[in-house]
C-alpha cells in the first residue's frame, strides 16, 4: 500500500509539472485564466491528496508495526522514526502544501502568475520561466495553519513557484523512503517479539516497510 502511494504521488508531481511547463510566453497573462487554471488546481488538488494519503497511510502501517511488537520497535518508532519525519516533513512550506487542498476545495481558486527569473548560484544558466501562485490573495482565509500562513506571507513579493516546491518534497520523500525499509526492519528483528500469527502479521507488515524502497 505504501509503495502504490507512492507511485500515485510521483505519477501526480510529474503531471503537475508537466502541465505547469509554458514554452511559449506569448500573451501569457491570458493563458493563466480559464482551462489552464482549472487544470492547474485538479492537479494541485490531486497532488496534494496523494500527499495526505502517503501520509496517513505510512503512519498507519508504523503505528500496527510498533503497538504489534512493543519493546525496541515502539522506541524506534517514538525517536528515530518520529525524528526522520520532522527532519524531512517538519517544514513550513509542506503545511501549506498541507492546506492547499482544504483552501482550493473549501475556498477559492489561487490566482495565478508567470515570472522569469535569473536563476540563483554558480553555473546558474539562462532565465528559468515560472508559473506562480500569487500569495496575497490567499491571506484572506482564514484556516491556514500558523506555519502555512508564515510561508505564504513570506512570499508575498514573488509569490509561490510550485514546480520548486513540489520538487523539493519529492527530494524529501525520496530521501525518506530511502531510509525507512532497511532502518524499520533492523528494529523488528527479534522473534522474540510475537509467536505464531502475530509473528507473520509483523512480517507481512515488514514486508510492506521493504517494498516501499522506490
Amino acid at each position: 500500500m505504501v509503495a502504490s502511494m507512492q507511485e500515485v504521488l510521483e505519477r501526480n508531481a510529474y503531471e503537475l509539472r508537466e502541465h505547469l511547463y509554458v514554452e511559449d510566453y506569448t500573451n501569457i497573462s491570458e493563458k493563466m485564466t480559464g482551462e489552464f487554471v482549472q487544470e492547474t488546481v485538479r492537479l494541485l488538488i490531486n497532488y496534494c491528496l496523494a500527499r495526505s494519503a502517503l501520509v496517513d497511510t505510512t503512519r498507519a502501517n508504523i503505528t500496527k508495526l510498533s503497538e504489534k511488537a512493543g519493546g525496541e520497535p515502539a522506541r524506534w518508532a517514538k525517536k528515530e522514526c518520529a525524528e526522520k519525519t520532522k527532519l524531512h516533513f517538519d517544514k513550513p512550506e509542506y503545511k501549506f502544501l498541507q492546506d492547499l487542498r482544504n483552501y482550493c476545495c473549501h475556498y477559492s481558486v489561487p490566482t495565478l502568475n508567470a515570472s522569469l527569473k535569473w536563476p540563483v548560484g554558480e553555473g546558474s544558466g539562462d532565465l528559468r520561466h515560472e508559473v506562480t501562485l500569487m500569495a496575497e490573495p490567499m491571506l484572506k482565509w482564514s484556516n491556514w495553519s500558523s506555519p502555512a500562513w508564515a510561508y505564504i506571507e513570506q512570499n508575498i513579493a514573488e509569490g509561490i513557484a510550485v514546480v520548486p516546491l513540489v520538487s523539493a518534497y519529492q527530494d524529501d520523500v525520496l530521501a525518506f523512503y530511502d531510509w525507512l525499509p532497511a532502518d524499520a526492519a533492523e528494529a523488528f528483528t527479534d522473534e522474540l517479539l510475537a509467536t505464531g500469527r502475530q509473528w507473520e502479521e509483523l512480517e507481512e507488515l515488514k514486508a510492506t516497510c521493504r517494498s516501499s524502497h522506490l
